[in-house]
């Protein structure tokens, strides 16, 4: 089970590596522009990638109503052509018995 644990050390380092290099950031940001625009950049990352997140899973729930709605529509314009169809050829052999 090495593979794991290499894996894990190599994105603990990662990470480490990231969090120095966003410290480094903000400190450079602040002393030129008097703010942390490196934590404003990744607040406002975080919420389009979920408000992104959001938007296609409301997208893919009016995609799927319009699936049922659609399916329901074939299946009662199928049934009711049925049953049209049977009325039909009732009357049909009604209208023929007589004569």
């Amino acid at each position: 089970m090495p593979a794991p644990l290499i894996i894990l050390g190599a994105a603990k380092t990662g990470l480490t590596a990231a969090a120095q290099a966003k410290q480094a950031s903000s400190a450079v940001s602040v002393d030129l522009f008097k703010y942390d625009f490196v934590n404003l950049i990744t607040k406002l990352v975080i919420f389009f990638v979920f408000s992104y997140v959001v938007a296609k899973i409301f997208e893919a729930i009016i995609f799927g109503q319009g699936l049922v709605v659609s399916f329901a529509a074939l299946l009662a314009a199928a049934t009711s052509a049925l049953a049209l169809n049977r009325i039909f050829f009732s009357i049909k052999k009604m209208v023929y018995s007589i004569y």
